[in-house]
Parts: C-alpha cells; structure tokens; sequence
C-alpha cells in the first residue's frame, strides 16, 4: 500500500491547526484547570508563568504547529512509501 504523502501532510498539518484553535480556546476559557492540567502533566509548578493568549499566538502557533506536524508527516509518508518498495 502506498501512502499519498501530501495528501496526509495536508490532512495532518489540518488537524493539527484544529487541535491548537480548540487548546487556545479552552485555555482562554479556563485558564485555572488548564494550568492544573499543564501542571499535572508536565509534573512542574506554572505558579510563575503567565498563558499569552494573544491573537497573533494564535496564527502563529497554529501555523507553525501546521507546518511542523505536515512536514514531520510528509517525511514519514516518503519513508514508508521508499521502505515498502525496497521489500
């Protein structure tokens, strides 16, 4: 089986700008339970830190997280793909 990789780079960096939006969202709306869930996760102390929710985070965390997430995909893709055909 061959694996489109722009098509799933597309499809990944996609779902990977929703997930952001939907974790910016929920952290501008709770901002409490995000920072204990954070803070359970990591097993740090966010006492200090401060979320930036600011619209230009926004763009461009979901941009780069798009971009990062698409070109890691992409790679895995054109990997699978080469590993498949050297059976």
């Amino acid at each position: 089986m061959q694996l489109h990789p722009f098509k799933l780079a597309l499809a990944s960096a996609t779902t990977a700008a929703l997930l952001f939006v939907a974790c910016w969202l929920l952290v501008a709306a709770f901002p409490d339970a995000a920072t204990t869930a954070t803070e359970h996760m990591l097993h740090v102390n966010m006492e200090h830190i401060a979320w930036d929710l600011s619209p230009a985070g926004l763009i461009l965390g979901a941009l780069s997280w798009s971009a990062g997430t698409g070109a890691a995909i992409w790679l895995t893709a054109v990997t699978y793909n080469r590993l498949c055909r050297a059976r």
